[in-house]
Order: structure tokens, then C-alpha cells, then sequence
């Protein structure tokens, strides 16, 4: 490695179920932090990464015993919507030449490391635009993405789904099939939904009662003063979110509430916690939307007149790094 200038990094993948309520597990966790801390030494040709899943960060900060030392390495992994349309992309370039490589030979040769080439490539396949659910024209792309919360698992659920729908089809025969996709999409959003949930299960139990109670009763965006009205006839009675400041910050971890931070004429802009560096805050004055994903799966309310959408930020393939490194 030396001779050749090569640095390598080992990661150690997380596990499924932590168990943090189990004394053992907790003190695991601690030693693990630690040893984390102390093996990343300078100028060594060899890096060791604990992978750890950002729905519990906060509670692996909670156990260390030195947070400042344990997590002063620390790499939160944050995708770009271009990296993980690249990375879709790849693999359905992969397949194409495994399965269809006659008609791979017709299309134009598209450079998938750049934006452009991302694009192009899709633009084979996909239609430029789309009806969504409530009738409203929109981008396929962005349509796609704006019901992830940016994770590569969720972009490539629906775009399997999308390809196995279309698999009687003449495979370009997508492009003037738009419905297939929303369709498609639609049919997974409770899986994704779910899985989301469960992945912050441990540290909200009552996450998923609480969104059936209450997203019913909102629409797309309100302001502050009518969640807190939600909150009171719907989920006060939930154990431990008879606070109202514990069940919004509940729901902006999860994903399920963010901050609005810009009106367009056809939609809203809204800031999730996913995509932030720290904890998302919110104060009386903000105004709140429902993440697509959770807003179609319980049901918010859709409102009869000039309906606009919730685009989440970082959902845009053209959006200027927004990253923290």
C-alpha cells in the first residue's frame, strides 16, 4: 500500500437491531465508540469506520462517555440527488447490457459520471414529465424523488418496481407510459414508509400511531398554531408525547414534518431533518409541511383549490452542493 500510495478504509457495517435498551449492548456500544475515537490515527495507510444508522445518532451520542473524542471523526453520509440517479443509473446500465444489449447498441453513448450524462441517460427511458395523483404535471424525476428521503434503497425500490411493471412493455415504450410510473410509485410508499418507522422504532415506539392519528387531520403545509390544536385532541394522550415540543420534534426526526423555507407558484419548498448536518428547529412562526411519502400513505389532507406540492430540498438533480463536510 505504501509503495503503491494506496489508503484503504474498513467499515464495519451496522447491525439491524441494536437493542440499545439492553445493559450489555449499551456498554458494547460505548467500547466500540471509543475504540473508534483512538484508532483513527494520522498519517496511517489504513482507516476503521463503525457504521452507525443516523436514525439513532442521537442516542449513540447519549451513550458515549466522550462525545467530543468519540465522535471527532465523525463522516455523516448525506446523498445528492445527482449521485444517486448516477448510481441508479449504473445499474440499470449494467442490466440493459446483460439483457437488452441490441437495444442499448441504438441509444446515443452518454457519459455517466457527469450531470448531464445522468440525465441524457434517463431522458432515454423515462417520459420528461408526468401527471402525479392529484393532476398535476411535474417532472418524473423529481416526482420520484421528492417521495425518498434521498437514501439509495428507496430510489432503486421504486425504479425496480417501475421496471417490473413494465416488463410486457417494449422497454422504451416507458417514455409514453408515464402512468406506470406513478403507479408504481404509489404501490411501494407504504412499504418505504413503514420501513421508515421501524428503522426509528426503538427511539419512538408510538411514531406510526402518532402519524395515523394526527396527518389526517392537516394539510400538505399549516402553521404551527394548528398542529399544536392536532396534537391536543389527537395524540396528547400518547405516553410520552403529552408534550407538544416532544411530539414536533419527534416528527421532524422521523422525517415526517419539515420547515417550509420557499413558495413557488406550483409548490412548496420544504427542509427536512435528513438532510441537515444538526437538529432541525422550527419556531411559532414557521410554517410546517408533510413529507410526500408520509402525506400520501396517511392520508393529509388535499386541498380542493391550487393544490401545490411538497418538493423537500435536496430533491432537485441541479441543486448546488448543500452538503457539510
Amino acid at each position: 500500500m505504501k509503495e503503491e500510495s494506496i489508503r484503504a478504509m474498513i467499515l464495519f457495517d451496522s447491525l439491524e437491531d441494536f437493542k440499545l435498551n439492553h445493559k450489555t449492548m449499551s456498554h458494547a456500544i460505548q467500547g466500540l465508540l471509543k475504540c473508534q475515537g483512538s484508532f483513527s490515527e494520522p498519517r496511517t495507510r489504513c482507516t476503521l469506520r463503525a457504521c452507525l444508522p443516523a436514525e439513532l445518532y442521537f442516542s449513540f451520542v447519549d451513550l458515549s462517555s466522550n462525545p467530543n473524542k468519540d465522535f471527532q471523526n465523525q463522516l455523516v453520509l448525506h446523498w445528492h440527488a445527482r449521485e444517486l440517479l448516477g448510481l441508479a443509473a449504473e445499474k440499470h446500465y449494467q442490466y440493459m447490457k446483460l439483457y437488452h444489449s441490441d437495444i442499448l447498441k441504438e441509444l446515443p453513448p452518454v457519459d455517466l459520471d457527469t450531470r448531464s450524462g445522468i440525465i441524457s441517460y434517463w431522458e432515454e427511458f423515462l417520459p420528461e414529465k408526468l401527471l402525479n395523483r392529484i393532476e398535476i404535471e411535474e417532472r418524473t424525476i423529481a416526482y420520484i424523488l421528492r417521495h425518498t428521503q434521498l437514501l439509495p434503497r428507496q430510489l432503486l425500490i421504486y425504479l425496480n418496481e417501475i421496471c417490473r411493471e413494465s416488463a410486457d412493455e417494449d422497454i422504451l415504450e416507458l417514455k409514453s407510459r408515464p402512468d406506470i410510473i406513478v403507479e408504481s410509485t404509489h404501490s411501494k410508499e407504504a412499504i418505504l414508509a413503514k420501513e421508515i418507522l421501524s428503522a426509528y422504532k426503538y427511539r419512538y415506539p408510538l411514531g406510526e400511531e402518532a402519524c395515523s392519528r394526527c396527518i389526517p387531520y392537516l394539510h400538505l403545509h399549516f402553521p404551527e398554531g394548528l398542529l399544536m390544536k392536532v396534537h391536543r385532541m389527537r395524540a396528547s394522550n400518547l405516553p410520552g408525547l403529552y408534550d407538544f415540543e416532544a411530539f414536533k420534534k419527534m416528527m421532524i426526526e422521523i422525517g415526517v414534518f419539515g420547515r417550509v423555507e420557499a413558495e413557488k407558484e406550483r409548490y412548496f419548498v420544504g427542509r427536512f431533518e435528513y438532510t441537515e448536518p444538526y437538529r432541525l428547529l422550527t419556531t411559532s412562526d414557521d410554517y410546517l409541511c408533510i413529507h410526500p411519502l408520509f402525506s400520501e400513505v396517511f392520508n393529509a389532507i388535499k386541498p380542493a383549490e391550487n393544490p401545490r406540492m411538497i418538493y423537500p430540498f435536496g430533491t432537485d438533480i441541479n441543486e448546488t452542493e448543500w452538503r457539510v463536510y
